[in-house]
């Protein structure tokens, strides 16, 4: 497997490639900037641009699976929250469409993007409405509506972001 990892320099986005190369699959870490600022034996670097879909797939080039770690969890505005977790999450679904090479989406999301349980006595199901009462969960569903556009997407929520 290659595996093209957004946010692999982020905390989970290391362990994750540690384990990868640990198990012998390629790795590629997807940077805004050209030079990685952490470059580590055996990853390769790739430099996207979140704005630009075509950017994106040229950077996915030979990765079948992806995995979509960045994400914005701190911001002043509801805006900069869906520009960075909404709005660049699409543009990575649409490249991993437009990348034949593409076969897997994994998205990182939040317990955030369903909210808190109605009744504090019974934890939250699958069959509970979503209702993010945040800025970050609002947009941490919208990036899960983003990426499950494309059709092989895997979405896992985590408590801890």
């Amino acid at each position: 497997m290659k595996a093209a990892i957004t946010g692999g320099t982020g905390f989970v986005g290391r362990a994750l490639t540690e384990r990868l190369l640990a198990d012998g699959h390629s790795v590629r870490i997807l940077s805004r900037s050209a030079h990685a600022t952490d470059a580590r034996p055996g990853v390769e670097y790739a430099q996207a641009d979140y704005g630009d879909a075509a950017s994106l797939a040229r950077a996915l080039d030979g990765c079948d699976t992806v995995v979509h770690l960045a994400a914005v969890l701190f911001a002043n505005d509801e805006s900069t929250f869906t520009r960075a977790n909404v709005d660049a999450t699409a543009r990575l679904a649409q490249a991993c469409n437009e990348n034949p090479a593409v076969k897997n989406l994994i998205y990182l999301s939040s317990l955030a993007a369903g909210g808190p349980s109605a009744d504090p006595a019974k934890p939250r199901t699958e069959e509970d409405a979503e209702a993010p009462v945040s800025a970050y969960g609002r947009s941490k569903l919208g990036g899960e509506k983003a990426a499950i556009a494309w059709p092989n997407t895997m979405i896992i929520r985590t408590s801890w972001l």
